[in-house]
């Protein structure tokens, strides 16, 4: 299963033959699973978000995982260690003052200190 994870992700962290490759792939197929899901699964495992369809504190709530962070300086300000997920950027904070804060292990404080006050 690791192999198949490291495929799917894409990782060079193992240059996989093509009989691993193959192998993973009829592994997913007998095992009826779905090759999007696994990956999803995969990628949790690993502390990274596979979600950008929806605010990831729906999803994680405040378990810090790896994910794009932005921080929005019209609503918290420039100094303020708040930030959102890429989703909340692109809809809470769409037309804001945004600065990225990269890639970071974070959970998403607009969605813990906005969305769960509707």
């Amino acid at each position: 299963a690791t192999i198949v994870a490291i495929y799917l992700l894409k990782e060079k962290i193992h240059r996989l033959t093509k009989t691993e490759i193959r192998w993973g792939k009829e592994w997913l197929k007998k095992k009826k699973i779905d090759l999007k899901e696994f990956r999803n699964e995969a990628l949790i495992l690993l502390g990274i978000s596979p979600i950008t369809s929806q605010c990831t504190h729906d999803s994680f709530t405040t378990i810090f995982i790896k994910q794009q962070f932005y921080k929005c300086s019209t609503c918290w300000g420039k100094e303020s260690g708040f930030g959102c997920c890429e989703w909340c950027k692109n809809t809470c904070h769409k037309d804001h003052k945004i600065i990225s804060g990269g890639l970071s292990g974070a959970y998403c404080d607009c969605g813990k200190n906005c969305h769960s006050l509707l």
